[in-house]
C-alpha cells in the first residue's frame, strides 16, 4: 500500500507528534490506520517502538513496511494504541474497536486524548464524604490527625521539591551547592543508622559532612524553615473535622512522621490556623514511627481504654498499621493521589521541571484542597466557576509564555515591546508590572488586528498575491465575504461562493485575475486606511526605539509585517506559534521568536488558541481600524463578556500570587506539561458546568460560518472530540 508524504506540512506533524508522545517513547505501541495520518507518523515519528499496525482489513498486505494485523493481534503484540486518524474518524473507530479492547488497554488520540476511562468509577473511596468522616468521630472518644497531607498540604507535587526550591535560590545567589541531594541525605544517612532525627540535627550532620560554617548552616535552616511556612496550606475539609471533633467534646491528638520536633510543629500549626488539640506526637520526639506502629502505642497510653479512631493519608502508615493495633483508621487520599485517581491522571506523566512540579501542587492546593472533592462525580474533575478553569487549564500555559517574553527580552537595553490588541491586554498587563520590578524594556498595549493589519497592507499587486496566498489555502471559506474583509472594498454576487469552488471553475489565476480587477480600488481605500492607521504611530513615538518587538498569540505575522512596511523598518515578532505562512509574511528566521515553533495540527494549542485568546482580551471589541484622527474603530458587538474576562483574569492573577516562587518568570515551566494542562479543556477530562460554558458565546467578523453568535468553547470542546463543532 502507498504511504508517501508531502514533506513540509508532514515533517511539522511530526514535530507535533514528539511533543505529544515522548513520553511513550519505550512502550509498544500500536498504530490503528492506514491513511495519511497513519503514515506520517510511520514515516517520521522516530526513536518510537511502532509494534504492529491494525486495520479494519488488508490484513497481511503491507504497510510503510509493516504488515497489517487484526486488532486482536496488534493488541497482543503492543503496550497501547494510537488510533491515527482525523478527529471524526477516530471517534468512528473507537466506537467499533472498544468492545473488543481488554480491560486496562491504554487507546489514545493523535491529540494525545486518552480515549479508554482511566478513573475508576466503582472506586469505593468516592463514597466517603466529609458528612461520613465527622460520624466516624461521632462514634469514637480519641481522635487522632496525620498533619501532612492531611490537615496540612503543600503547594508543591512532592516534599523534596522544598530543598530543589532552597537550591535553585543559592544557586541564583551564587552557592553552587547540591543543597537538595546533600538535604536529603543527612537525614537518611542517620535513619538507615537507627535514629529519627530532627530538624536540628539534620542540619548539625550536614556541617560535620561538608565542612560548613556555623552562619551558612543557620542561613541555610532558617529559609528552609521559611518556605516550608510559605507552602503550607491548611485543607480546609480536614480542619473543620479537627473542629468539630473538638466541639463535640473528643480528645484531639496529632500524629505524625516528622523531623520537626513538637515546639517547631505547633508553632508551624498555630502560624496555618490551627491550635485546637490536646497532644501532639511527633517521630522525632518519641524515635518512634507510624510506620512500624511505634508512635501509636504512645497515642494507645493516652486513650487509655477509649475508642480511638486515626485519620491520615498514607495506606500503610495511616491505615494497615492502627488496624494491626487495633485503632480504627479513616483512609483519605493526599491531593496527588486524587489526581492519579481522577479524569485529568494522565498530566502526571507530562511533568518534567520544578516549575512543572510547583505549578501543579499550587493547583491541587486549590483545587484538590478537599480530599472528597472528586466524591460526587465519581473521579470526574468538574469545574464549576470561571476561576477555577482559569487555574486548572490555561494558568500554566499563560505564565509559560510569560516566561518565554520575558526570557527573550531581558537582555535589550534600548527596546519596545508591543502587544497586539486585544488578547495582548493581559499580557501586557502582567508585563508591566514585571518591566518596574526587574528593569525590562518598556511596553506598550498596541491597537492592531488581522482586519486593521490587511487594511494597510496592499500598495501592489504583490500584495494582493501575498494576502491570496493565504486566502486560497481556506478550500471551505465563503469566497466574496473573505475577500470584503480581507480587501474592505466590495466584489460582485459572482464571487458567491467557495475558494475551492473558485478555483475549480476558474482556475487559481482566474481567481487572481478576478480579484485583481478591482486592484486600482483596492489600493486608494487602503491607502486612506493606512493614512489613518499612520496617525495612530505617530503618538506612539516609536522611533525612540532601536528594536520593536510585537508580541502576539498565534500568528500568521500579519501584524508585525504590516507594522514594519508602515515604519519601513525591521520588527521582530514574538508568538506562541505560527502557522506556515509565517515563512512568507516574516520571513528572516531570526525575527522570529516562536515558543512552540510552527504549529503542528495536532498540537493543542492549534485546538485551542481562540479560547486563550478569548479569556486574555481586553473589554474592548475587535479592532476594525482607525478614524481620520488617529482613534481606534472598533467592529460592533464583537466584545466578550465583561463578567467572563473579569473573573478568568482574577484566577489568572491569584495564581500567579499563589505561585510558591516570586521571580517565576525566570523559571521554566516545559511545554509538555503546559498543552497537557490546556488539553484538560477536553469533555474526556473535566465536566464544566453550563453556566461557565454559557459565558463563552461572542461574535467573530473573520469567519462568514460563524457570523452569528457562537460559543467558543462548546464548539472547541465538540471539536477536540471528533465533531464539528456545530
Amino acid at each position: 500500500m502507498d504511504c508517501g508524504t508531502d514533506d513540509w506540512v508532514k515533517r511539522r506533524f511530526a514535530i507535533g507528534f514528539h511533543k505529544i508522545f515522548d513520553s511513550i517513547q519505550e512502550k509498544r505501541i500500536a498504530i490503528y490506520g492506514i491513511g495519511k495520518n497513519a503514515a506520517r507518523v510511520l514515516q517520521y515519528s522516530e526513536g518510537f517502538h511502532f509494534a504492529a499496525v491494525a486495520a479494519r482489513d488488508h490484513f497481511g498486505e503491507m504497510f510503510c513496511g509493516r504488515k497489517i494485523v487484526p486488532l486482536k493481534e496488534a493488541v497482543a503484540q503492543s503496550d497501547m494504541m494510537i488510533i491515527a486518524a482525523s478527529l471524526q474518524a477516530t471517534k468512528i473507530i473507537f466506537s467499533r474497536i472498544r468492545p473488543h479492547l481488554p480491560m486496562g488497554y491504554r487507546v489514545m488520540d493523535l491529540h494525545g486524548h486518552i480515549l479508554t476511562s482511566t478513573n475508576d468509577t466503582a472506586d469505593v473511596y468516592w463514597e466517603k464524604t466529609l458528612e461520613g468522616l465527622k460520624r466516624e468521630i461521632d462514634a469514637h472518644d480519641v481522635i487522632s490527625f496525620d498533619i501532612f497531607d492531611t490537615l496540612l498540604m503543600r503547594k508543591t507535587l512532592e516534599p523534596h521539591d522544598v530543598f530543589e526550591m532552597e537550591e535553585q535560590e543559592l544557586r541564583a545567589r551564587g552557592e553552587d551547592v547540591p543543597f537538595a541531594a546533600w538535604r536529603s541525605k543527612a537525614e537518611t544517612d542517620q535513619i538507615v543508622q537507627g535514629y529519627l532525627p530532627n530538624f536540628d540535627k539534620i542540619y548539625r550532620y550536614m556541617r560535620g559532612q561538608h565542612h560548613l560554617s556555623e552562619a551558612t548552616v543557620r542561613r541555610w535552616k532558617q529559609r528552609e524553615w521559611e518556605l516550608e511556612r510559605e507552602v503550607l496550606v491548611p485543607r480546609k475539609d480536614m480542619v473543620e473535622a479537627l473542629h468539630y471533633a473538638k466541639a463535640h467534646g473528643k480528645t484531639v491528638c496529632l500524629t505524625t512522621d516528622m523531623y520537626f520536633s513538637r515546639p517547631k510543629m505547633e508553632g508551624l500549626l498555630a502560624d496555618k490556623g490551627i491550635t485546637c488539640y490536646d497532644a501532639v506526637f511527633v517521630s522525632c520526639d518519641f524515635q518512634a514511627t507510624k510506620g512500624d506502629g511505634g508512635l501509636f502505642r504512645f497515642l494507645l497510653e493516652l486513650a487509655g481504654e477509649r475508642a480511638v479512631l486515626h485519620i491520615g493519608d498514607h495506606a500503610i502508615s495511616d491505615v494497615e498499621m492502627p488496624h494491626r493495633l487495633g485503632i480504627d483508621a479513616f483512609g483519605i487520599r493526599k491531593a496527588k493521589d486524587l489526581l492519579a485517581a481522577s479524569s485529568c491522571e494522565h498530566v502526571l506523566a507530562s511533568v518534567w521541571t520544578l516549575d512543572d512540579r510547583l505549578m501543579l501542587g499550587t493547583i491541587l492546593a486549590r483545587l484538590f484542597n478537599s480530599p472528597f472533592a472528586l466524591s460526587r462525580t465519581g473521579g470526574k474533575v468538574e469545574l464549576k466557576c470561571l476561576e477555577d478553569l482559569s487555574w486548572l487549564c490555561f494558568l500554566p500555559f499563560v505564565m509559560e509564555y510569560l516566561q518565554y517574553i520575558v526570557q527573550t527580552v531581558h537582555q535589550e537595553k534600548d527596546a519596545v515591546l508591543l502587544f497586539v490588541s486585544r488578547d495582548g491586554w493581559f499580557f501586557q498587563k502582567v508585563y508591566a508590572v514585571f518591566a518596574k520590578r526587574f528593569k525590562l524594556p518598556p511596553s506598550l498595549y498596541f491597537y492592531a488586528s488581522r482586519q486593521a493589519a490587511y487594511g494597510v497592507m496592499v500598495e501592489q499587486e504583490a500584495d494582493i498575491d501575498l494576502l491570496l496566498d493565504y486566502l486560497l489555502q481556506g478550500a471551505e471559506q465563503e469566497m466574496k465575504y473573505q475577500l470584503e474583509y480581507v480587501f474592505q472594498v466590495p466584489f460582485p454576487e459572482a464571487a458567491g461562493l467557495t475558494f475551492g469552488e473558485a478555483v475549480q471553475q476558474w482556475g487559481e489565476d482566474g481567481v487572481r485575475s478576478f480579484v485583481k480587477a478591482k486592484s486600482q480600488i483596492i489600493f486608494k481605500k487602503q491607502e486612506k486606511q493606512r493614512r489613518n492607521y499612520f496617525k495612530y504611530l505617530q503618538s506612539l513615538h516609536l522611533e525612540r526605539y532601536k528594536k520593536i518587538y510585537c508580541i502576539d498569540l498565534q500568528t500568521k505575522g500579519t501584524v508585525a509585517y504590516a507594522l514594519g512596511k508602515m515604519l519601513h523598518r525591521s520588527v521582530d515578532l514574538i508568538a506562541v506559534g505560527g502557522s506556515s505562512m509565517i515563512q512568507r509574511f516574516v520571513p528572516e528566521a531570526d525575527r522570529r521568536h516562536l515558543m512552540f515553533g510552527v504549529l503542528s495540527s495536532i498540537s493543542p494549542m492549534y485546538l485551542w488558541s481562540v479560547l486563550v485568546e478569548v479569556l486574555c482580551a481586553s473589554h474592548e471589541g475587535q479592532l476594525a481600524g482607525f478614524a481620520e484622527d488617529g482613534r481606534p474603530v472598533f467592529v460592533p458587538n464583537t466584545k466578550y463578556q465583561a463578567e467572563m474576562l473579569d473573573h478568568m483574569q482574577k484566577g489568572l492573577l491569584d495564581g500567579m500570587a499563589d505561585f510558591p516562587q516570586d521571580d517565576w518568570m525566570m523559571g521554566k515551566l516545559s511545554e509538555r506539561f503546559c498543552c497537557q494542562m490546556l488539553d484538560l479543556l477536553d469533555p474526556r477530562a473535566t465536566e464544566i458546568t453550563e453556566d461557565v460554558c454559557d459565558m463563552f458565546s461572542f461574535y467573530d467578523p473573520a469567519d462568514s460560518r460563524l457570523n452569528d453568535r457562537y460559543n467558543v468553547l462548546r464548539f472547541a470542546r465538540k471539536r477536540s472530540e471528533g465533531g464539528d463543532g456545530a
